[in-house]
């Protein structure tokens, strides 16, 4: 799996394990990246593929009444 990874031109390309799996970096869980503490524009900043991510879509039940 590496060897595809690294054959890969762009870091765009890769999913969120593979970028992961190559910067050893952490991705923050849906209540984490949507209620803080840390802003969404703070994950975005280092993770810039969550802002592409549907995943990543925060609405009010994903916080509860702290939204």
């Amino acid at each position: 799996m590496l060897a595809k990874i690294l054959k890969l031109k762009d870091v765009q390309q890769l999913n969120k394990n593979q970028q992961k799996m190559i910067s050893g970096g952490y991705i923050p869980s849906l209540e984490e990246f949507c209620c803080g503490p840390r802003s969404q524009g703070w994950w975005i900043e280092r993770y810039p593929f969550l802002a592409n991510d549907p995943y990543y879509t925060c609405t009010s039940d994903v916080c509860g009444s702290n939204w």
